[in-house]
């Protein structure tokens, strides 16, 4: 918690969200209700990315406190688990994301996939459950669906995570990381995006440098100042596959 604590202390200044994701379930930390209660002690607006498995047992959680802006629930993962496979589940999943909904909390269904060819029976199912019945139709006009008042589908392209080993795209182009995000990773590296996960383009430590010292690093502005010139600085950036539907 004084780790939690020590990072809202020192973003606070340059931000008012915080997202809890980066290949993690922010719903099996064993005191997500301290985390949550911590953010909103600093006035930070919070948006999670779940998997949706633990959403009947957090959901009290979720609707009581106001600080909890958005909560993602990723189909992409949650349909590989078997117990998605159960309709019991699927409407208990649905049932939950509404009353999230009805509680304030904009919720939307996350998926990187939309042909129906591409998807299992039970997505396909789940997606008939929810009264819809062409996601092709629904990409095509925006990529974004409101089933209802604060309850809405995500749709986009699959991507592979960025490798330095993986193809190289271009040199040149655009992207969020540094200009509009960043990211923190659990041993305290910080990054310019959360597709950075292994901490490949390292801006320093949180826990033993200032975030202040790290935006004003060399490599954070050649990286920030390249962005803004259409240029990438760092090969990881050259090697992203998602970065190029910014372009």
């Amino acid at each position: 918690m004084s780790e939690f604590e020590h990072i809202c202390s020192q973003i606070r200044p340059y931000t008012d969200y915080i997202y809890l994701h980066i290949q993690g379930e922010p719903l099996l930390h064993p005191e997500f209700e301290q985390l949550i209660k911590i953010a909103s002690s600093y006035a930070l607006s919070i948006q999670l990315v779940t998997n949706g498995t633990l959403l009947s047992d957090k959901r009290s959680i979720l609707c009581q406190y106001p600080a909890i802006r958005q909560v993602s629930i990723s189909l992409q993962s949650l349909a590989t688990s078997p117990r998605f496979k159960s309709k019991e589940f699927r409407d208990q999943l649905i049932f939950d994301a509404r009353q999230l909904a009805q509680c304030g909390r904009y919720v939307q269904f996350r998926l990187w996939t939309y042909k129906s060819e591409e998807m299992s029976s039970y997505l396909i199912d789940f997606f008939h459950e929810i009264g819809i019945d062409n996601l092709e139709k629904i990409y095509q006009r925006g990529r974004r669906y409101t089933i209802e008042d604060g309850l809405y589908i995500s749709l986009d392209e699959e991507f592979k995570w960025p490798s330095i080993d993986s193809q190289k795209y271009t040199d040149k182009g655009v992207c969020y990381g540094t200009k509009t995000m960043m990211g923190i990773l659990s041993d305290g590296t910080v990054v310019p995006c959360c597709l950075d996960y292994d901490g490949v383009i390292d801006f320093g430590n949180i826990w033993t440098d200032s975030f202040e010292s790290m935006i004003i690093s060399k490599r954070f502005l050649e990286m920030n100042q390249g962005l803004l010139k259409n240029r990438l600085t760092e090969p990881l950036c050259q090697h992203c596959g998602y970065r190029t539907r910014f372009d």
